[in-house]
């Protein structure tokens, strides 16, 4: 029997957005700045950060001097590990807390920090362990609480582990090439699909089994894996409906904050690969401080109306991060 998509669990996927609304936290730009030598500072301007990061790293602008001693370890750890220690650093907000209690299992994640694993924590929830049998790659790298279950999927490297954190383009690709490697080989995504299998070998599976809702995050065009993902389900939907078949029952929504000025070919983009776009204007007549609150929580709010939420209360345990 089909399962429609209204019953279908819910996943979130949240970026660096929500870490913005916490002021002490410092930008992306600000963090890629301060890796740099006193002389030197990233590219400015509409430059990818994957590709800033690339000139940082090959045009040896790191000022390696001031980072710990790291042994043996190359230059690009060291880069990596710099990055880690200021990602643990980060401190969440109120929309850490609701999020936390969407009535959500799976979360996946672009950010590096702990964020979310320190939210958990103080409302109580158990740490169970970290699944990181990968070094470099994050296709299947998560973390589990407990009571209930909840997991966080940092797709994009975890600051505990410096080297898995997916800065350049080499990283990006070779992750693009894991994901493939495992939906079309070793575990082909549209034959599970066809058997039912509900089995999760890799983060992108949550794309094809649930309804996944990405927030606080602008799917900036380097994020090569994500589009793939998005790229290769329609592409899976349009074979089935050419086919008479439909195996993908889930949804995609993406929770967009525009200004007049935004380039409509971006919302087309998304709506040609199946992604559902919720809308949500930024209004520049307000106040800094304001016009994001009043963003944020109007997209909270119908977040909580369609997944529902969870009741647990804060906890005085110590927490691991």
């Amino acid at each position: 029997m089909e399962t429609p998509s209204n019953l279908l669990p819910a996943t979130i996927l949240y970026g660096n957005g929500l870490n913005r609304m916490t002021g002490e936290n410092p930008t992306w730009e600000e963090v890629l700045a301060r890796i740099c030598k006193d002389d030197l500072s990233p590219l400015e301007g509409k430059v990818p950060n994957t590709l800033k990061y690339e000139d940082i790293y090959l045009a040896g602008k790191a000022d390696l001097d001031a980072l710990q001693n790291r042994h043996n370890r190359s230059d690009e750890y060291k880069i990596k590990w710099k990055i880690a220690q200021g990602s643990l650093c980060l401190e969440g907000n109120s929309y850490y807390d609701r999020l936390a209690h969407l009535d959500v299992k799976d979360y996946l994640t672009t950010n590096y920090d702990a964020c979310l694993n320190k939210t958990f924590e103080k409302f109580g929830l158990k740490f169970k362990g970290h699944e990181s049998a990968e070094k470099v790659y994050s296709t299947l790298r998560y973390t589990t609480y407990k009571e209930p279950e909840k997991l966080i999927w940092n797709i994009h490297g975890f600051a505990k582990y410096p080297s898995s954190i997916m800065l350049g383009f080499d990283q990006y690709c070779g992750s693009v090439a894991k994901l493939k490697n495992i939906q079309t080989n070793e575990n082909p995504i549209a034959l599970r699909l066809e058997n039912g299998n509900t089995s999760v070998h890799c983060w992108a599976d949550f794309f094809y089994q649930t309804n996944v809702h990405i927030l606080g995050f602008s799917m900036d065009y380097s994020e090569i894996d994500l589009w793939w993902v998005l790229s290769e389900r329609m592409r899976l939907m349009k074979k089935d409906e050419a086919e008479g078949r439909s195996r993908i029952k889930n949804e995609i929504h993406f929770y967009y904050i525009y200004t007049d000025k935004d380039d409509r070919n971006f919302e087309t983009l998304l709506e040609s690969m199946g992604v559902i776009v919720h809308k949500y204007k930024l209004n520049k007549h307000l106040r800094k401080n304001v016009r994001w609150v009043r963003l944020y929580d109007a997209i909270f709010n119908d977040l909580e109306q369609q997944i529902g939420t969870q009741e647990f209360e804060a906890s005085e345990t110590a927490p691991m991060f």
